[in-house]
């Protein structure tokens, strides 16, 4: 949620109690640009071992004549209207306290996704702890949508899950809106904006807010099953993305996801935003993959995953086989190589030898790439971005 005031200048409110008493802050669960959320006790019940936990974000109160109130206000009604949903944090209420906003949420016990994808590795190699997890992402936006609202702002940051990464919520509201049309470009995270959101280079007026949440629900998929990002940015100067701008299959040949998620992230990443495959759609392609990794045989699934219900009514690895690989006697051969050490042994033994010409290091450098190219590396997408 956006603010003209920085939250360094926020006091630490642990231990501190407010709203005449009623809740007593205790731990600093997070902070962010514009706000700190704490964990904190609802002091009523005459027992601590009875109180029940909430989560109270701390925000600095806006100038009411500014769009940053606005701004606030509409987090809080759009966050109260979608709160219902199993898969939404719960919007308990909010009040304010001199200059500052107190926004009480459910305590959610466990981790934000980020922390479980890349610091935890809960997910990796669980096919069906993805796709339970994932369908419960898809259920909460879907969910958001049919009631108008659209978060602009799906990462795996803005979403809580349990310790074993089996309980999903969806969180942060700061940017969401009412307008299925928008023309703010370049709002959300980067890395997660759909090309037609960036605006870039393009003739757009408005893009489609639910169209780009689709965009940046294909992302998160990429977090879960590789730990990686597809691309920094969805546009032509981003080098992950402009492979896949000439070839579609790129994802394929970078990252070891099996052709059923190719060709559904096809359909998700999908440049045309009017043919992009919509939520109920993936939600059944997602249920219908039988493996996410082109080498599921090298993970250990969870085969005792809980099922998963019907569509809701209405209402790290770094080592990646380089690609192609070389075919001998008709059986591919993978194959890693370290173009580093390879040109280095080569250059090391050419200064030793009067045979071999002397070559400049632009020579050298041009030798790498030469051999990179041969090897078909295409430019490998990043890893989650530490926050």
């Amino acid at each position: 949620m956006p603010s003209t005031k920085p939250t360094s200048r926020m006091p630490d409110f642990a231990s501190q109690e407010i709203l005449d008493g009623r809740f007593r802050l205790l731990d600093l669960l997070g902070a962010g640009s514009y706000g700190k959320v704490y964990k904190a006790i609802d002091n009523r019940p005459k027992s601590f071992s009875s109180a029940r936990c909430y989560a109270i974000k701390v925000l600095l109160k806006a100038d009411t004549q500014s769009r940053d109130y606005e701004m606030q206000l509409r987090e809080l009604k759009l966050h109260k209207k979608v709160s219902h949903h199993p898969n939404i944090v719960t919007f308990c209420g909010a009040f304010e306290e001199n200059d500052f906003v107190f926004v009480v949420l459910e305590y959610c016990e466990g981790y934000d996704l980020f922390t479980a994808i890349v610091d935890k590795g809960i997910f990796e190699g669980n096919d069906q702890l993805i796709k339970s997890s994932y369908v419960k992402i898809l259920d909460a936006v879907y969910y958001c949508h049919q009631q108008g609202v659209f978060h602009r702002d799906l990462k795996p940051e803005n979403i809580l899950c349990s310790v074993d990464g089996s309980d999903i919520w969806l969180a942060d509201f700061g940017l969401s809106t009412t307008r299925r049309a928008c023309h703010d470009f370049g709002c959300g995270s980067k890395a997660y904006m759909s090309p037609e959101c960036i605006g870039k280079e393009t003739n757009n007026v408005i893009y489609s807010a639910s169209l780009n949440d689709i965009w940046s629900l294909g992302v998160i998929l990429v977090n879960l099953v590789t730990r990686h990002n597809p691309w920094n940015y969805a546009h032509s100067s981003d080098p992950c993305f402009d492979a896949f701008l000439e070839n579609r299959d790129s994802l394929r040949d970078a990252l070891p996801i099996s052709d059923s998620l190719n060709l559904l992230l096809k359909r998700i990443f999908d440049f045309n935003p009017v043919t992009r495959i919509n939520i109920p759609s993936l939600r059944n392609e997602v249920l219908s993959v039988e493996s996410f990794y082109a080498l599921d045989d090298l993970f250990d699934s969870d085969s005792g995953s809980e099922s998963i219900p019907d569509y809701p009514p209405d209402d790290q690895t770094d080592s990646v086989p380089l690609e192609p690989s070389p075919v001998i006697d008709g059986i591919r051969v993978e194959v890693e190589v370290d173009v580093e050490v390879f040109v280095g042994s080569l250059q090391r033994a050419s200064t030793s030898s009067k045979c071999t010409p002397s070559w400049s290091n632009t020579e050298w450098d041009e030798l790498k790439k030469r051999l990179q190219l041969f090897q078909g590396v295409t430019p490998r997408p990043e890893k989650l971005e530490t926050r």
